[in-house]
């Protein structure tokens, strides 16, 4: 005598787990286990399995909703940032607040930068290389910044008008400001 099993198999397949559906046909939960294995399906092709895996993916989910609102990326993009070159951008970005010049990148954005430049590894003080703005003027932004020298970096701030500026409104005071 041959049952029809269909219900218990979608049932399995919606994520049921296989106590609850036994519970529902008066079976025992070995009995439906033993069902699902004649229709060919193991406990990863549906029940408690399928719902934890929902239930995974929902919380990586959330997870990365976090890290995309509060740093820009996904927390995979996140770990495959240096730890160095996280701590290097909070300290630039730190260091734009101090002399009150605006920041408008978010952590990966900033390293992409340094990606493309391909100078990560070259970057520091003295003849490494920098995050300048364009003439120096403007906030750190994505548009506004080029990776340089930090020699190139003064040559061009004392090309700017704003050095020429300073530099005749401090020639015509009574202290040397330059």
């Amino acid at each position: 005598m041959s049952r029809d099993y269909s219900q218990i198999i979608k049932q399995f397949i919606d994520g049921v787990s296989m106590p609850d559906i036994a519970a529902s046909h008066g079976l025992t939960r070995q009995r439906i286990q033993q069902i699902l294995k004649a229709n060919n399906l193991s406990r990863k092709d549906g029940g408690a399995y399928l719902r934890s895996v929902s239930i995974r993916a929902a919380k990586i989910t959330e997870r990365n909703n976090r890290y995309i609102d509060k740093l820009g990326c996904t927390y995979g993009q996140y770990r495959a940032i240096p730890l160095e070159a996280r701590l290097a951008y909070r300290y630039q970005q730190r260091n734009a607040r101090t002399r009150k010049i605006g920041w408008a990148f978010t952590v990966y954005t900033w390293w992409c930068i340094w990606q493309e430049s391909g100078k990560w590894n070259e970057r520091g003080r003295g003849f490494g290389y920098c995050m300048a703005r364009k003439n120096d003027v403007g906030i750190y932004s994505p548009e506004n910044v080029y990776i340089c020298t930090g020699s190139q970096n003064m040559r061009d701030y004392y090309t700017t008008d704003l050095y020429q500026q300073r530099k005749k409104s401090c020639a015509t005071s009574e202290n040397l400001c330059l």
